[in-house]
């Protein structure tokens, strides 16, 4: 394997292995209707792993400021009445 190649493969797995530990752990109930958000979360972690957790805490806040979700949106089901 050439080295391009095997940087690349651990580059992926990289980014990927954390995926693989917080099923295993952290989200131990995954619902079905939501593994896009949980695979969505992988590379948003990934990409901001630079500076500390105060700095990525702020920068999070900032995009989120003044906007609204609604539950339903959020949740992918209707607010039964």
């Amino acid at each position: 394997m050439a080295a391009a190649e095997s940087d690349a493969t651990n580059g992926c797995e990289r980014c990927w292995s954390p995926l693989k530990e917080s099923m295993k752990g952290t989200y131990v109930s995954v619902e079905p209707i939501h593994p896009c958000r949980y695979l969505d979360e992988q590379p948003f972690r990934f990409n901001q792993r630079e500076g500390d957790d105060a700095d990525r805490f702020m920068r999070t806040l900032s995009w989120v400021t003044g906007r609204r979700v609604k539950y339903d949106r959020l949740t992918s089901r209707p607010v039964e009445a």
